[in-house]
């Protein structure tokens, strides 16, 4: 994609995530966002085809970060093994925080009603294909488990936005690990 259109859709995507900030997501017009951004309608309409398409292509985006961000440890840590992964392994709160914003945004508001559903669901498919990938032996059905660490998982994260970013990424990072392994024992 050339620059000009990466930097054109950053802009919008910006735009939408700092007016949300002041209003709800109802309440924006396209009007709004083209004048906060600086870019004429035609910019916006060549690019995105309401309000609803930009928030979409934002999210999107957030969802594939987050899956990157779930698959890193499996590059780092060969074979996988909890009780082998470091807290410096984790990446999903680095992922948060670098969408804090974002994040912030949809917790406080009613701009993405479902918005709670997706990551669950999101991170209980990374679940799944990671206890694929690590033939997990257990007598708890798998789609339970996967559910229940999902929710574990975002409940995590929506503490820490809630909370204001008050612990590092680092630190949620050194926490999340503890309960894993205090799971193991």
């Amino acid at each position: 994609m050339d620059r000009r259109i990466r930097r054109t859709k950053h802009v919008f995507k910006n735009t939408i995530i700092e007016l949300m900030r002041e209003e709800k997501f109802k309440d924006i017009s396209v009007t709004d966002i083209v004048d906060k951004a600086d870019y004429s309608r035609a910019a916006f309409y060549t690019h995105f085809k309401d309000k609803e398409a930009l928030l979409e292509e934002v999210t999107g985006e957030v969802l594939d970060d987050l899956s990157r961000a779930y698959e890193e440890p499996y590059h780092e840590v060969y074979p996988f093994y909890i009780d082998r992964l470091k807290p410096e392994n984790i990446k999903i709160f680095h992922h948060v925080e670098r969408h804090k914003d974002f994040y912030k945004v949809v917790v406080d508001s009613e701009a993405l009603p479902g918005f709670q559903k997706m990551i669950t669901a999101k991170l209980k498919d990374l679940l799944l294909l990671d206890f694929e990938r690590r033939e997990v032996g257990t007598e708890v059905e798998k789609e339970l488990m996967a559910g229940y660490q999902a929710y574990a998982i975002y409940g995590m994260i929506m503490e820490w936005v809630e909370g204001g970013y008050r612990y590092s990424a680092d630190y949620m990072a050194r926490q999340l690990l503890l309960i894993l392994r205090e799971r193991l024992h």
